[in-house]
């Protein structure tokens, strides 16, 4: 991935046209804690500082523009939605989100409904939260655009949406505190993610920043926030 783009143009091309590519074929499901699922790599740890450190600036560059403090990533909000949503294996397996419905458009978080874990989930989708059947979860969750900067929803691109699940019990993840009861899912429209890698992420966000005002034409429509 280094070296291969070297400007803002090229980065939303090389995006553009992963967020278009097909959905490869998957062989199997792998439990999430199976041996070789994460490794470590070289320098992680060093590069995890330099890619936070480099999206706070960002994030410091785009409140000195527009006055109003904004994420690194998946800047403008489209919609905070709301909706019961029930996870059933022709949810899943196609990878749909069940029905919301906007009822608002906030930076702020909607009010709480439920997400409900069905009897019917296959055994290999049966991981985490989706290991108890019948289930029930307090969820939000906040629709928004993936670049860095404001831009008028008719530009192309990838789309995100974050969910966050609350009372959620069970091992967590390394560092996390015991008194955290909540679980993040992010999910995204391109089916195929470039930030594949701890290396690839750095690269992007370093373009990113580098060319943060260097906005091309295809993006020429962004927005201006108003104070």
């Amino acid at each position: 991935m280094t070296g291969t783009i070297s400007d803002a143009a090229g980065y939303v091309a090389a995006a553009t046209q992963r967020a278009f590519t097909s959905t490869p074929p998957t062989d199997a499901y792998l439990p999430w804690d199976s041996p070789g699922v994460e490794e470590k790599v070289p320098g992680e740890e060093k590069k995890m500082a330099e890619i936070q450190a480099t999206m706070e600036r960002m994030q410091k560059h785009n409140f000195d523009k527009h006055r109003k403090a904004f994420r690194a990533t998946h800047v403008k909000t489209q919609g905070i939605v709301k909706g019961k949503r029930s996870l059933s294996h022709e949810h899943f397996s196609r990878d749909t989100l069940g029905t919301f419905t906007v009822f608002k458009k906030s930076n702020a978080y909607s009010s709480i409904r439920r997400l409900k874990v069905l009897d019917n989930l296959p055994l290999h989708l049966q991981q985490g939260i989706f290991s108890n059947p019948g289930k029930a979860y307090d969820v939000v969750a906040r629709y928004a655009n993936e670049p860095y900067l404001l831009q008028d929803d008719h530009e192309p691109g990838p789309r995100g949406l974050a969910m966050k699940v609350f009372s959620v019990e069970g091992k967590r993840l390394e560092d996390v505190p015991e008194s955290v009861t909540t679980q993040d899912f992010f999910f995204n429209n391109a089916p195929m993610l470039e930030l594949t890698d701890v290396d690839t992420t750095l690269d992007i966000m370093r373009i990113r920043e580098k060319h943060f005002d260097n906005v091309p034409k295809r993006s020429s429509r962004s927005l201006e926030t108003k104070n």
